[in-house]
């Protein structure tokens, strides 16, 4: 058979504020990198018996004449409306459709009414069992793995599909997976519900082996989640991992991001293996946790100071901070813009990103702001990052977005750090000003 799979469109951040002049527009509008690693994963699932061949919407336009025998889309919620205009255009000329991924997960009704098969959790075995019975013509409406997918197994990711498109990506960085699930049970997160519950880790030498594969010059860590402080298992977990990496010597020609749900403690034994394996940028997402809502809501007690005091370290270090400052809980006011832009300056930041929360389905958050009838709309193609899909609490949507268009307009950003870090061979970064 012929499988041919699809990286739907989604919409970037800054295209949600037409007419406004941002400094960095040039490297948060329109932009594309390779996907995430799903794709590439079930394509080395695949292995040589059937023909995969791959398109990104993103930077393509899709072929519906195809000669593809099974269209297959991997989706998460930002994509979801554009996936289901693919979807309908490929099944009216009838082909067959198979989506996959968190959205079809959270979402597995409304995924239903637009393919032929539902991919519903992880993966890897189900893939296999739906080739199967596609070739036999036995195929069910929905597949469930049995049991969660066995990290240790997980092949190397043929990323060799996205490399093909290179010169068409405006940034380069590959992405790296370290673990699969999460025992936490934060409101705004769905990774216990489709990775599971309990974290599981990849064996390390398969780490050491994937990253050896990798050609972009930076290289995004997925496991946001890991990085949690009280985690002692996981922490143990990161110090062997990037100490193997950096005697791999990865780190002398390339570079990694590090990203985190908080902006954990500069902890001396993980700062020091993190820098060995490469790592140049730390990215948080600052509000999940009440630490870093207290920078929003005016806190100015201890957990401020610790922040800022961490977030010097961390540049201290040699590391670029990058945090991701999410707007719209329940306690901002319209107040928040100048405690973020108080914070940013206090930390010396360079680079920040202003996204609204997003009530993504299946989370605890959507069920509250749901069953509150807060939920403005499921119009999947506005849930990017820019636009109030939601009634705030203590401000309108239109003061929310005011704010977040502001943010973008007067922080100070230095993208050509960043920019340069994923076009070019990784250099220290006080070389890149």
């Amino acid at each position: 058979m012929k499988i041919l799979f699809i990286y739907p469109k989604f919409m970037k951040y800054l295209e949600g504020f037409p007419g406004h002049s941002f400094a960095g527009a040039e490297y948060l509008n329109g932009y594309s990198y390779p996907p995430a690693l799903a794709i590439a994963v079930l394509m080395s699932v695949t292995g040589d018996k059937h023909e995969c061949v791959f398109m990104d919407e993103n930077i393509e336009e899709i072929d519906y004449n195809t000669d593809a025998d099974v269209i297959a889309l991997s989706i998460f919620t930002p994509q979801a409306g554009f996936a289901y205009d693919i979807c309908s255009r490929f099944r009216s000329r009838g082909k067959l459709v198979v989506v996959g991924g968190v959205h079809p997960t959270v979402c597995q009704e409304e995924a239903s009414r637009h393919a032929d098969i539902v991919c519903v959790g992880e993966g890897e075995k189900a893939w296999v069992q739906i080739l199967e019975d596609i070739e036999k013509g036995t195929w069910r409406k929905v597949y469930r793995q049995e049991t969660a997918t066995d990290p240790k197994t997980i092949p190397v990711p043929k990323r060799s599909a996205y490399y093909a498109n290179t010169d068409s990506y405006t940034i380069l960085f590959d992405y790296l997976e370290l673990s699969r699930g999460c025992n936490a049970l934060c409101d705004s997160c769905v990774v216990p519900q489709v990775s599971g519950k309990e974290f599981r880790y990849k064996r390390i030498e398969k780490i050491v082996e994937d990253v050896g594969t990798m050609r972009y010059p930076m290289c995004f860590i997925t496991d946001d989640v890991v990085y949690m402080p009280q985690n002692n298992e996981s922490r143990k977990f990161l110090v062997e991992v990037f100490n193997e990496i950096g005697r791999s010597g990865y780190g002398r020609n390339h570079g990694f991001y590090i990203a985190s749900t908080a902006m954990y403690p500069p902890d001396a034994e993980l700062l020091s293996a993190m820098r060995y394996a490469g790592a140049r940028v730390s990215y948080f997402t600052l509000g999940l946790d009440p630490f870093s809502n207290s920078i929003m809501t005016g806190d100015h007690g201890r957990f401020r100071r610790m922040m800022v005091d961490q977030a010097r370290q961390l540049q201290d270090a040699g590391l670029l901070v990058y945090p991701a400052f999410h707007l719209g809980f329940d306690d901002h006011t319209c107040a928040i813009k100048e405690n973020i832009l108080e914070f940013c300056h206090d930390a010396d930041l360079s680079l920040a990103q202003f996204c609204m929360r997003m009530p993504w389905p299946g989370t605890i958050m959507w069920k509250r702001l749901n069953d509150e009838g807060r939920i403005l709309h499921t119009d999947w193609k506005k849930y990017y990052g820019s636009s109030v899909v939601f009634v705030p609490k203590k401000m309108t949507a239109e003061q929310l977005e005011d704010i977040a268009a502001d943010l973008w307009s007067e922080f100070s950003f230095n993208f050509h750090k960043l920019y340069k870090l994923q076009r070019t061979d990784v250099v220290g970064i006080g070389s890149l000003d």
